[in-house]
């Protein structure tokens, strides 16, 4: 026979079983929310990390396109500089290198083109003094007497240039050698070379 402490006994054993049933539903009903919100969570930090690494790879690729695109260029202008500078030292080479006639042409109209209305001296390179053409002088009194100036050649002083003529006027002189006219018109050169060339 059952007794009534028995009874209640079993009254509390069935309710705390119960409850522990309960708890235990609880705490996984709770444990497969966290769960579901952690991978939520973890899903949506994917792709939030996935999305910033997309962005960072495409300004990393745009800044190596411009970059790629900017040494481009660089290396274009250095290869036309290059060429533009070969092309320049070799018209310099062929104008020192010109026969005698054709040279002291250029020298003639070189004079006249830069002179002033004023006495000079013509001081040439030792190399270029010592081929001077014979009838240079008589050409060179040409044009003093067009200028109406003393225009003479010096006999006894040279200049280290590779060609021209330093046109001599006391203190002030006007440099007029190849490699002078060159580097003064350098600018003038190189866009009209530019222009010609890579048009």
């Amino acid at each position: 026979m059952v007794t009534g402490l028995e009874k209640i006994i079993k009254s509390i054993e069935a309710d705390a079983e119960k409850s522990a049933e309960e708890k235990i539903k609880y705490a996984k009903n709770m444990s497969e929310l966290i769960f579901n919100e952690a991978r939520l969570e973890i899903t949506r930090r994917s792709f939030e990390i996935a999305n910033k690494a997309e962005k960072e790879a495409t300004n990393i690729i745009s800044r190596a396109k411009a970059m790629a695109s900017n040494e481009k260029k660089k290396i274009v202008l250095q290869a036309k500089y290059r060429l533009i500078s070969e092309i320049i030292n070799e018209t310099k080479e062929k104008l020192c290198d010109l026969d005698d006639a054709d040279y002291f042409a250029f020298i003639l109209n070189l004079i006249e083109t830069h002179l002033e209305d004023r006495n000079a001296l013509l001081i040439f390179s030792e190399k270029d003094l010592k081929r001077l053409p014979q009838d240079f002088e008589k050409q060179i009194q040409n044009i003093a007497r067009k200028y109406a100036i003393d225009l003479k050649i010096s006999l006894d002083k040279t200049r280290a240039i590779e060609g021209g003529v330093i046109i001599s006027y006391g203190d002030i002189e006007e440099n007029c050698s190849i490699e002078a006219l060159f580097a003064n018109n350098r600018d003038v050169i190189f866009d009209n070379l530019s222009v010609l060339l890579f048009k």
